[in-house]
């Protein structure tokens, strides 16, 4: 009941932000915001990440849209961020990125943002992908099932923790979304652990 639930909240979100023409960012019109906070963190994804980057570059060629959303949802059990299928059938087809807050500290946002744009790759690659069950379908073919019923690919996860090692060399702390609570408590320092 709970997919369900998540799944038409993200269509409805979806189309209500294709109706408002949700901007994309800088010059790349496949990744398309719907928030201030989830803006700057795209902004800064791509500023500190060349991975990032040539993983937005890539979307450019192809037909999917990414819409980016957060979420503060403490209760949800995934580890901190899911892509869901929004529509297809026309020209472009349309996913959703969901990033929780409360479960991520800002580094490793970065990092699950990088995770979820590999997938809107693999979606890309598959033209096949039309809605929610063809989803699952390619992800039974090109990757598993990971706890919690959602799917999961090994490219994903090389790009997540390429994103983390690349933000580790770096040295600096992002400059996009805290949490509430961060920011009271650890001014100088991200919070929590987060997930490797």
């Amino acid at each position: 009941m709970h997919t369900i639930r998540t799944v038409v909240l993200a269509m409805t979100i979806g189309v209500a932000a294709i109706e408002a023409g949700a901007a994309p960012v800088q010059e790349f019109t496949h990744i398309r915001p719907l928030s201030p906070e989830a803006r700057a963190l795209v902004e800064d994804s791509l500023q500190r990440s060349p991975t990032v980057l040539a993983l937005a570059d890539a979307l450019e060629q192809t037909d999917v849209v990414v819409l980016v959303s957060l979420s503060m949802e403490p209760n949800r059990t995934d580890h901190g961020a899911h892509l869901c299928f929004v529509s297809g059938g026309g020209v472009l087809r349309f996913v959703s990125i969901w990033i929780n807050l409360w479960k991520t500290i800002p580094t490793v946002r970065i990092a699950l943002l990088a995770h979820e744009l590999h997938h809107a790759l693999e979606v890309a690659a598959a033209p096949e992908v039309q809605d929610s069950a063809s989803l699952a379908r390619l992800y039974r073919r090109i990757g598993f099932e990971g706890p919690g019923g959602g799917f999961e690919s090994d490219g994903a996860r090389r790009v997540e923790k390429q994103v983390l090692a690349e933000l580790r060399a770096g040295g600096t702390r992002p400059t996009g979304v805290t949490r509430p609570q961060e920011s009271a408590r650890r001014p100088t320092r991200p919070g929590g652990s987060g997930r490797p």
